[in-house]
């Protein structure tokens, strides 16, 4: 049996990424190896059109440094996660931890990045359904009432008495359809008709 462990890393986008992360870690010497891969033009091919070179990691401190910052402090690195710390002993804590659950580099937005917004308005697809509606109301005298610490007072409420909305279909005229009711029980009815509507 072999004492070692060897991690897999890749370049994307000229940042690294761990590739393939070894489960076996009670201990053994581990090899962090940086996979290279050639473009499609390389002489010397393999049966994948593609000749994979393997760089041994001496410092992963000196190689992931150069992503989170210039100031050139040393930084200590998980060989799972890519997290960094900045004493040993934090790294040691975080290590016990994340041998057991992750499997893959963690990477938070940048201040550019923390406010997420959909941008490609154009391949947006229409909304099948969309639903346009109108209510009527009777203004009805009430009694005043004053509300404490307001300024404000009421004399009349809105019953309403009448509903009608339409149903729109982007892609089928048939399907598009007028819906109306009178009565003092309009709004259950509205309710109703939308809950049908769901159910199709």
């Amino acid at each position: 049996m072999n004492d070692i462990s060897i991690n897999l890393y890749c370049i994307v986008k000229r940042n690294i990424f761990p590739f393939m992360l070894s489960g076996k870690v009670d201990n053994r010497k581990t090899i962090n190896l940086l996979v290279l891969v050639s473009d499609q033009r390389n002489k010397v091919l393999n049966t994948n059109n593609c000749y994979y070179h393997f760089a041994w990691i001496k410092n992963m401190s000196a190689l992931l440094s150069s992503q989170l910052s210039r100031r050139g402090h040393k930084k200590f690195f998980c060989n799972i996660c890519l997290n960094h710390f900045s004493t040993s002993d934090l790294l040691e804590k975080h290590t016990l931890k994340c041998h057991q659950v992750n499997k893959c580099s963690i990477r938070l937005p940048n201040d550019s990045e923390r406010i997420l917004k959909f941008t490609h308005y154009s391949n947006m697809e229409k909304v099948a359904f969309t639903i346009y509606s109108d209510l009527e109301c009777i203004l009805e005298k009430c009694d005043k009432v004053n509300l404490p610490n307001a300024n404000t007072t009421f004399y009349q409420k809105h019953t309403p008495f009448s509903i009608a909305f339409y149903l729109k279909c982007s892609y089928d005229e048939s399907l598009s359809k007028l819906f109306s009711y009178r009565g003092p029980d309009c709004i259950q009815w509205f309710i109703k008709r939308l809950r049908e509507i769901a159910d199709w």
